[in-house]
């Protein structure tokens, strides 16, 4: 059996979230769940049971579902096999309600299908506007801020003078244009 939405709800409440998972659920941050399964989901609740306790965690768009899954009746891809039947209805579902995409498991490219679950997932450098953080910057004695993506320094202005990003310092976020 292979349980999908079960453990993900299971570790994103009690009593897990206050014990084992404490500090994974942060007040103001955005939360992404991907699965990835080459079979449906087949928690024992409803999908709605699931997306009501989830939503109760983060409300909507502060939390989404994704998916790498079984989306066709059939492997589209000779190799490639489903365990059980494909279509992952529960699945599709679950990623609908909470503001999430599905990809097809069964492909030869990951690369398109995990670009396109980027901003899903992790917002705009990959799609989201701002990031809260969790310290506040120690900007003394001249000290600034300085923002990295997949290690690559992001200037806080291009050279023609374009905003990329700035600091709120009031509500503690980064910002980008």
């Amino acid at each position: 059996t292979e349980e999908l939405l079960a453990p993900a709800t299971a570790a994103l409440t009690a009593p897990l979230v206050g014990t084992d998972n404490a500090g994974l659920v942060r007040s103001g941050a955005t939360l992404g769940i991907v699965s990835v399964s080459d079979a449906e989901d087949q928690s024992p609740q409803t999908v709605s049971f699931y997306v009501n306790q989830l939503l109760n965690v983060k409300p909507p768009g502060q939390l989404t579902f994704s998916a790498i899954a079984p989306l066709q009746p059939t492997s589209p891809t000779a190799g490639c096999t489903y365990d059980g039947a494909g279509g992952a209805p529960r699945t599709v579902a679950a990623a609908a309600a909470l503001g999430g995409m599905t990809r097809e498991i069964c492909t030869p490219d990951w690369n398109q299908g995990l670009l396109d679950l980027g901003p899903s997932v992790f917002g705009s450098v990959f799609g989201a506007s701002s990031f809260l953080l969790s310290n506040v910057p120690d900007l003394t004695a001249g000290r600034t801020i300085s923002v990295k993506v997949n290690a690559v320094a992001v200037p806080a202005t291009l050279p023609g003078g374009a905003t990329v990003w700035t600091w709120d310092s009031t509500s503690n976020r980064l910002i980008f244009e």
